[in-house]
């Protein structure tokens, strides 16, 4: 958090490295520090301008400033320069979702689900994005995510969602999507 900004604006002092900057953009990011954050990540990009984690950090950025179209292009210039990484398709895809294009959205988290399959974050941006079909269901969104949660269950742990707490109209409330999705021990994705 920010405790953490002293000690990282020592060691950009000290190695100013594309690594260290990142490191600092992404602690400027996590407290909020858009400014900070952004001349971090571009001095960071300045030093490594091929570096997808780089990448993915700016399109976070510009996403959290609600600008999909520049991280659109960050990404999409990224992918274009290196093998994909689940974590930059998981950024193409918030992007897409910030644009309304949901179904483009959701094919971008599925590709990064078939790089990480226990990227918890991802799995649980398909199913907030299809609770934004009204058409549906609470059988629906199980059938799509049981596979999901099987994936990131740990070995020896049922592979099974909790159970649906359907609203009235068979639609579904919210927080069945935080239980179903509620980070496993030894998932990944944060961040």
């Amino acid at each position: 958090g920010p405790d953490a900004l002293p000690l990282l604006d020592r060691a950009v002092a000290i190695d100013r490295s594309a690594q260290t900057l990142l490191a600092q953009g992404r602690v400027r990011l996590l407290v909020r520090d858009m400014a900070g954050a952004g001349f971090s990540l571009a001095a960071a990009h300045d030093l490594a301008p091929a570096d997808p984690a780089i990448a993915a950090e700016r399109a976070r950025l510009d996403i959290q400033c609600r600008r999909p179209s520049a991280a659109l292009a960050l990404v999409d210039t990224a992918l274009a320069m290196a093998p994909p990484t689940a974590r930059l398709l998981r950024e193409r895809g918030s992007a897409l979702m910030l644009t309304g294009d949901i179904a483009g959205a959701i094919a971008s988290w599925r590709a990064a689900l078939t790089i990480d399959p226990r990227d918890w974050l991802t799995a649980s941006n398909i199913a907030y994005a299809l609770m934004m079909d009204p058409k549906m269901t609470t059988a629906g969104l199980r059938a799509v995510q049981r596979p999901l949660f099987a994936a990131m269950a740990p070995a020896g742990m049922a592979s099974s969602p909790p159970a649906p707490l359907p609203a009235a109209d068979g639609r579904l409330h919210i927080g069945y999507v935080s239980a179903c999705f509620h980070r496993p021990a030894g998932a990944r994705g944060f961040g």
